[in-house]
């Protein structure tokens, strides 16, 4: 059984700054070092974001930080889907996901 994959590319101002590949699971964003998407970029909390990446379907949630989350120019309160290719806000940088071919 193939197991999807997400790739994660963070960038601010047109430049990549980094790219992960991801499976099925929930992935706290922020500037933690325990951070399982760890971005160091002004206006990132510890905690900012999770992440829930499923089989089919990808969400985000703000984890009460001060800057908030952004999709579409819009500041999200609750737990939002994600559609591939969005852009997502998060302090100075951008986060978009796209699925990739999964593994066995």
């Amino acid at each position: 059984m193939l197991v999807p994959e997400t790739e994660i590319i963070i960038s601010r101002d047109g430049a990549e700054l980094s790219r992960a590949t991801v499976r099925p699971g929930d992935y706290v964003i922020g500037c933690h070092a325990e951070a399982e998407i760890k971005i160091d970029a002004e206006g990132v909390a510890e905690r900012h974001a999770q992440l829930t990446v499923n089989y089919n379907e990808l969400f985000i949630e703000d984890l009460g930080s001060d800057n908030g989350i952004f999709v579409g120019g819009k500041r999200i309160t609750e737990s939002m889907r994600l559609w591939p290719s969005q852009k997502v806000q998060i302090g100075s940088v951008v986060l978009e996901t796209r699925k990739v071919c999964g593994a066995m």
